[in-house]
């Protein structure tokens, strides 16, 4: 309660499987519900693997919701209204918060390493399928670190180690 996620922040929302978020306060607390706020940030600053940000990939062929979504931009949505226009997928109130959490997290705990693989492979390049989205880039700086075919042959096949590379490469 009394929190906001907006822009930047927001896109982590945007970027998990799930979005829990309190609908209203817990019993006694006088701070303000909490809030989501959309703004230009999400809408291109951040685009993903395959061209689009994430909230054109997460409403993707449903330009009325987008739509719905921009016009919200730059003011707080709360909760139920959020999970309406699709970015949260669930709302507790403060009663059921607890509870909902922990049979989330231990939903997520029971899951089998193939179902975590296969979920997290389908999550990391939603939408249309590009050239990048086929083929995952090495890690930034594994290219540095690798010698080419001709250098490894003069080399014996082995790759210098990394104290002994030259100047200007990692």
């Amino acid at each position: 309660p009394g929190s906001c996620f907006t822009g930047t922040l927001l896109e982590l929302v945007l970027a998990a499987d799930r979005g829990y978020m309190l609908d209203g306060s817990f019993e006694g607390d006088n701070r303000p519900p909490a809030t989501l706020c959309p703004t230009s940030a999400n809408f291109g600053r951040f685009p993903g693997v395959n061209g689009l940000s994430r909230l054109v990939t997460r409403f993707l062929n449903d330009t009325e919701a987008l739509a719905a979504v921009e016009d919200a931009m730059g003011r707080g949505i709360e909760a139920e209204e959020a999970e309406e226009l699709g970015l949260v997928t669930f709302t507790p109130d403060g009663i059921d918060w607890e509870d909902e959490v922990r049979i989330a997290i231990e939903e997520r705990a029971a899951f089998s390493p193939d179902a975590l693989t296969g979920m997290e492979a389908s999550l990391r390049f939603p939408g249309p399928e590009t050239m990048e989205s086929k083929i995952s880039p090495p890690p930034v700086g594994l290219a540095e670190l690798d010698l080419s075919a001709a250098q490894r042959r003069r080399r014996g096949g082995r790759a210098l180690p990394l104290r002994q590379r030259p100047a200007g490469r990692l």
